[in-house]
């Protein structure tokens, strides 16, 4: 069997407990090369319903201790950034005056603290969601912790999920600038 057939033989649940502009929608991405279906920013009823092969991007992050009671054999990937408040600032800075859905503001006030952009609230948000995700899954064999964006392998993504190694780069899908190591 070649590549090609093997694709979609692959079924198991992840969650990518990734903040924005971490690499989740590469995650993602990557991980649809395998046939897998982890739907980047799921509905709340996609979510909990346990749709798919999992879920990346910031819905998954106010649930992801009742998804790991929910699904015992779920896997968990935490995609960190360096220097991710000064990443995110010009995404969240473009977006400032849209207009969002109510599911959206509830999440942002949620996971941020605020719907607008405030770089105080946002980076004690990702500083609070680093040491509740690092202290929940310490010893944990069901965690990896990886930084895409910082150029690490998808062999140690491979590994952890048992995937064969097909030679496939992360995608970089999303970004900006044609390099992430910049």
């Amino acid at each position: 069997m070649d590549a090609d057939e093997q694709r979609g033989l692959y079924h198991m649940r992840i969650y990518c407990l990734g903040m924005s502009r971490t690499g989740t929608t590469t995650f993602t991405d990557y991980l649809a090369n395998y046939g897998l279906n982890v739907i980047h920013y799921p509905s709340q009823m996609q979510l909990m319903g346990g749709a798919g092969d999992g879920a990346s991007d910031i819905p998954v992050i106010p649930v992801y201790k009742d998804l790991d009671k929910m699904f015992r054999d779920a896997k968990f990937v935490y995609l960190t950034r360096e220097n991710w408040v000064d990443a995110v600032e010009p995404y969240f800075l473009r977006k400032t005056g849209r207009n969002y859905g109510s599911a959206t503001t509830v999440l942002r006030e949620q996971v941020y603290g605020s719907v607008l952009w405030d770089r105080q609230k946002y980076g004690d948000a990702y500083k609070r969601h680093d040491y509740d995700v690092r202290e929940y899954f310490m010893g944990r064999d069901n965690f990896l912790e990886m930084d895409l964006v910082g150029g690490e392998s998808p062999q140690r993504l491979n590994d952890f999920l048992g995937l064969p190694d097909w030679g496939l780069d992360f995608p970089k899908s999303n970004s900006r600038e044609k390099t992430w190591n910049k």
